[in-house]
């Protein structure tokens, strides 16, 4: 294939930020030859085929999509004006592999969706996404390994980053979903995606390359890998971006240097000589010798040149991201109003008369306290104050009888609010009890012969215990609260949950880890139990306690890195496993991530036989609206528990 040589320049160099003034190292040379390609297929993209070496995917601006071989023929080609254009291998439509390919239409503006059959050398157009609001300048798939999708990002020239869901992996079928949008910057010339390493890339043309995370629910952050003299080894502006199955970068410069960043090494310059302007990158590694094939547009001549350049080294096995399982979110509330940080904490009331009328309790930081069906209808909506978190007990004696007692505490006066709850009248305010703490933040119930109680905790660690007195009379309830106890963490603790059962207590330490203590007012002992790290990444947050026959499981929300992590409250606190939150396509619900608060439960309820588990989702997406709560089903978490938990 290569029958014409150019020389390929190449030395060692240290990518990412450098000084004004480096010198680059001397060079190597390396082979290039031209592509016999028709004059008239002047390609804005092209893709090396992954799997079938010399065979190239051409977007052209007059021919249309093209299929090459490697002898430069052309197999297959469907007529029509594209710029832009990315592919996925191995995608099951219709019970048959076959490669999906997105291509930008320079006519419309709409990206194509095609189905690329190599065997028989044909395209078949699948669907036509939405245009919107400003045009595309950069387009990439992505295959999301986790919640096993295909999903498109746009770069437009308003400097927006949509991503469009196009492909249910778990179904085998489109299925277009807006995903969510974030700000990117304009003058985009490219992107390119590590599905593996979850990293998308996209190029500010004049100024650097920029990386974000593909996972829906990260914080669309970006960091910058690769950037412009003087403040990088970039010297002229970027037309191409590449990333192989090994996780390298490659990034193409008008000029000719193509900058490869290797996992492995710091990184390498390569110079094609007697270029004036290049563009549209393509890099291939071959999987029998590790050699990598490039592809590049010489603007100047009209031809493609494709050159061959060893590997560094035998490639490294690649984790998928941090191999945490995904379990679907089965449901969702109804937002909160505002956007913003406001939903916080969830609780689940079971009605004892019908399980199908259990209701879920929700915080909202900037209003109150709301409350849902199981379906996650919001069915009421008190504006009593900042609440933050919010816990129930059934069965607290008042006079002759007995309630389901709310607790929550109140920002807004360093309160705690009281609430009764029933099936008939759904929620009524009972009233505030003050603290003697400054700053309230977390809270949970506990109770037991000796009393109905509350814990709350002050975000300089201090905790309180009251125990709480209703009575009834002529002129109606009365609501007291002793502080029966107090103590202290080291830093700011939230989440908590008491173990009726085993009379024990257990807290968050959002930087450090989770504690316990015994949960009557006499009890001194305080001790960690588990520590942050690895596993629970700060912040500790949420935690609530799972009912398994005769043990118990801990559930934590681990909110550094948007996951949970369930362990067993017996000899050495065992960790069960960990999972996080992710979509449920075919429902429109999006996963959970910067969860706070958490509730869970082992009844037996309508659609979820083995319990239930409700989180509060930091980021509400599929549309992308304030924030929720996820409701998930038991029986997807339990699989990953059962050889731990036995």
């Amino acid at each position: 294939m290569y029958r014409h040589a150019l020389p390929l320049l190449c030395g060692a160099l240290v990518l990412g930020c450098q000084a004004a003034g480096t010198i680059k190292p001397v060079p190597a040379a390396l082979d290039t030859a031209p592509l016999s390609i028709r004059q008239d297929i002047h390609a804005a993209k092209a893709l090396a085929l992954p799997g079938q070496p010399g065979r190239w995917l051409l977007a052209s601006e007059s021919s249309g999509l093209s299929l090459i071989d490697e002898q430069d023929q052309v197999l297959a080609q469907y007529a029509g004006s594209y710029e832009a254009l990315d592919l996925r291998s191995d995608v099951m439509l219709g019970g048959e592999k076959t490669r999906l390919v997105a291509a930008l239409n320079r006519d419309s503006g709409a990206v194509e969706l095609f189905a690329l059959d190599t065997a028989n050398a044909a395209f078949e157009k699948l669907a036509s996404l939405p245009t919107g609001d400003a045009q595309a300048e950069a387009i990439c798939l992505h295959r999301s390994l986790r919640d096993n999708y295909i999903s498109l990002f746009k770069v437009d020239t308003l400097g927006m980053i949509e991503e469009h869901i196009v492909y249910d992996g778990k179904r085998g079928e489109l299925h277009h979903l807006p995903l969510r949008s974030f700000v990117g910057f304009p003058d985009a010339s490219g992107c390119a995606v590590d599905d593996v390493g979850e990293h998308l890339y996209v190029a500010e043309e004049a100024v650097a390359v920029w990386r974000f995370s593909t996972v829906a629910e990260s914080d669309p952050s970006r960091e910058a890998v690769l950037m412009m003299e003087p403040f990088g080894a970039l010297t002229n502006e970027i037309t191409g971006l590449s990333v192989t199955a090994d996780g390298s970068l490659w990034t193409l410069s008008a000029n000719g240097e193509v900058h490869a960043r290797f996992l492995d090494t710091e990184g390498r310059i390569f110079r094609l000589d007697s270029v004036e302007e290049v563009e549209s990158l393509s890099v291939v590694q071959d999987e029998n010798n590790g050699r990598y094939q490039a592809l590049v547009f010489d603007e100047s001549a009209g031809r493609f040149l494709s050159a061959s350049i060893p590997a560094t080294g035998a490639p490294a096995p690649r984790a998928t991201g941090d191999g945490i399982p995904a379990v679907p979110a089965s449901a969702e509330t109804a937002p909160v109003q505002r956007f913003g940080d406001a939903a916080d904490d969830p609780a689940i009331w079971i009605n004892p008369d019908d399980p199908a009328r259990s209701l879920i309790l929700g915080t909202d930081k900037r209003e109150g306290l709301k409350l849902y069906d199981l379906q996650g209808k919001l069915l009421q909506s008190l504006p009593v104050g900042r609440l933050n978190n919010v816990d129930l007990r059934h069965g607290v004696p008042r006079g002759a009888g007995k309630i389901t007692l709310v607790a929550a505490s109140n920002r807004s006066n360093n309160s705690l609010s009281f609430f009764e709850l029933n099936a008939e009248t759904l929620l009524s305010h009972l009233g505030d009890v003050p603290t003697a703490l400054s700053e309230v933040y977390g809270l949970c119930m506990y109770q037991s012969a000796s009393g109905s109680y509350v814990f709350v905790n002050d975000t300089d660690g201090r905790y309180e215990q009251y125990r709480i007195e209703l009575s009834e009379d002529s002129v109606g309830n009365n609501l007291g609260a002793e502080r029966v106890r107090e103590f202290r963490l080291p830093s700011q603790p939230e989440g908590c949950v008491a173990d009726d059962r085993s009379q024990r207590l257990y807290m968050g330490e959002e930087g450090a880890g989770v504690w316990t203590s015994g949960a009557e007012p006499e009890s001194r002992e305080l001790r960690m139990i588990l520590s942050a790290g690895d596993v629970l990444v700060p912040d500790v947050e949420g935690m609530d306690i799972y009912q398994r026959g005769d043990r118990s499981l801990l559930v934590v929300s681990s909110q550094g890195n948007d996951s949970y992590a369930v362990f067993g409250l017996w000899d050495d606190y065992p960790l069960l496993g960990r999972f996080s939150v992710g979509p449920d396509l075919a429902g429109a619900v999006d996963g959970a991530s910067e969860t706070d608060g958490l509730a869970v439960t082992s009844a037996s309820l309508p659609g979820y036989p083995q319990g239930l588990l409700v989180v509060q989702d930091g980021r509400n997406l599929l549309p992308r609206e304030p924030q929720n709560f996820k409701l998930v089903d038991w029986r997807n978490i339990a699989p990953l528990l059962e050889a731990q938990a036995d």
